[in-house]
């Protein structure tokens, strides 16, 4: 009963035991590198988050942004930019909860890119070229580096899940020792 206990405990707060598990499960170099990848991607953007939703001006990106901005314009950017966190956290840690599967980090690549995509139309293409000079760092780690990244990620799980399927259960693929 104590051990059921304290299994429930390591598995409902602790993200090291989801890692290791998840490192236990995969079939090849391939598999660990996307899960480095990912659990990387998905805990710095959790912490970031989480940052964010306290000071969004933490980062400078939407100090940046408000330059110039009237008072009622800052505070619209920085309640937007809360929102944003807020919404990117709670979909982090559902992602963090999905682990690394082929399906998890397909939608999260899917949804990484898609709002890369949102942004580049919506805020990048319409900048003025001034505030275009002075944020383009920020914007451009964010467009490009970020689906790159997590581009890999699903590349490399689904490369270490085809390999998965043609090598057995992990009993199987231990040498015999005779």
């Amino acid at each position: 009963q104590s051990s059921n206990n304290h299994q429930f405990a390591m598995w409902s707060c602790n993200p090291a035991f989801y890692v290791r598990r998840a490192w236990d499960k995969t079939h090849s170099n391939w598999g660990k590198a996307s899960l480095v990848l990912f659990y990387v991607f998905i805990w710095f953007g959790i912490i970031k988050c989480f940052y964010g939703v306290i000071d969004p001006t933490f980062m400078g990106q939407l100090s940046c942004y408000s330059a110039g901005a009237s008072e009622l314009e800052e505070k619209l950017i920085l309640t937007l930019g809360r929102g944003v966190c807020l919404f990117s956290l709670a979909f982090l840690i559902y992602a963090d909860k999905g682990g690394v599967h082929s399906w998890n980090v397909g939608s999260v690549t899917f949804f990484i890119v898609i709002w890369c995509c949102v942004v580049k139309v919506s805020l990048i293409d319409k900048m003025d070229q001034d505030l275009f000079d002075r944020c383009i760092g920020s914007l451009w780690y964010f467009i490009l580096i970020t689906p790159i990244w997590i581009m890999f990620a699903f590349l490399f799980i689904v490369i270490d899940e085809r390999i998965g399927v043609n090598l057995g259960s992990p009993g199987e693929r231990q040498p015999l020792n005779v």
